[in-house]
């Protein structure tokens, strides 16, 4: 293992902490209307759930070596678990 995927593997936990984050504020709402508690609109809960995921993603979620966001290849969106680095080739696992 090379020093990239050692540096990479604190930055894929916390971007699966912003997933979680962005799936608990995006389906809070609908699980409040679904229980009869509607102080909350479900529009709220997911437009805070989508900030925190672009937001976070912009912040938190870049490769070590070249400080790009690892899209997927070939498609639109974050690639999850990518293997290398699209734009300088780092290997991150």
């Amino acid at each position: 293992m090379d020093d990239v995927s050692e540096q990479f593997k604190p930055i894929q936990k916390r971007f699966y902490v912003i997933l979680l984050l962005t799936a608990v504020f995006f389906s809070s709402g609908f699980i409040l209307q679904y229980f009869g508690i509607e102080f909350l609109n479900p529009f709220y809960g997911a437009l805070i759930g989508v900030l925190i995921f672009n937001v976070g993603i912009w912040l938190y979620y870049r490769c070590p070596k070249c400080n790009s966001v690892p899209f997927a290849l070939g498609s639109e969106g974050v690639e999850i678990r990518p293997k290398s680095c699209h734009k300088c080739g780092s290997k991150f696992r």
